[in-house]
C-alpha cells in the first residue's frame, strides 16, 4: 500500500533556494499514512488553516545561524540552521497547541530545531545570511 507523508511547513526563499527542491522549514510532521488517509488529512488541515487565518502568519525573515548535518551517518542531510527567535518559537508552540486541540499531533521523534534542508544543492557556496519563510502550507 502506498504511503504519503503529511505535515505543515513554511516555504523558504534564500540566496540559492532556486537550486533546492521545495525549500521549506517543517513546522509539524504528522507522519506517514496510507495514501487515501493522507489525502483526507491534508484536506482537513487545509480547511483548518482557511478557518483560522492567524495560523497562516508568515514567520518572515530569519537569520541563518550556521549549517549542520542531520540524520544517520550513512544518509547525512545538510541543513541551514535558522535563528529560533522568541517570536518564532512562540508561533511554533501556538501552532502545535492549536493543531493538538484539533486532533492533529506531531509524530516527530526530534525536538523542533528550525532548519531548511539543502542537501548538496548549495555546493561549496557560502551559506546565505538569511531565509525568508512564507505562509504556512500543508504538504
Amino acid at each position: 500500500m502506498a504511503k504519503s507523508t503529511v505535515g505543515l511547513w513554511w516555504p523558504a526563499t534564500f540566496a540559492g533556494s532556486d537550486r533546492v527542491e521545495e525549500p521549506h522549514c517543517t513546522a509539524l510532521f504528522l507522519g506517514k499514512w496510507p495514501a487515501e488517509t493522507g489525502e483526507w488529512m491534508r484536506e482537513d488541515l487545509r480547511t483548518v488553516l482557511r478557518g483560522e487565518p492567524s495560523l497562516s502568519i508568515a514567520p518572515g525573515t530569519l537569520a541563518v545561524t550556521g549549517g549542520d548535518i542531520f540524520g544517520p551517518s550513512n544518509e547525512p542531510v545538510k541543513v541551514l540552521k535558522l535563528e529560533k527567535t522568541p517570536a518564532f518559537a512562540l508561533l511554533h508552540d501556538q501552532l502545535v497547541g492549536y493543531m493538538a486541540q484539533m486532533g492533529f499531533e506531531s509524530v516527530s521523534e526530534f525536538d523542533w530545531n528550525p532548519h531548511v534542508t539543502v542537501g548538496e544543492a548549495l555546493g561549496d557556496n557560502p551559506l546565505p545570511k538569511a531565509v525568508h519563510l512564507g505562509e504556512l502550507e500543508v504538504w
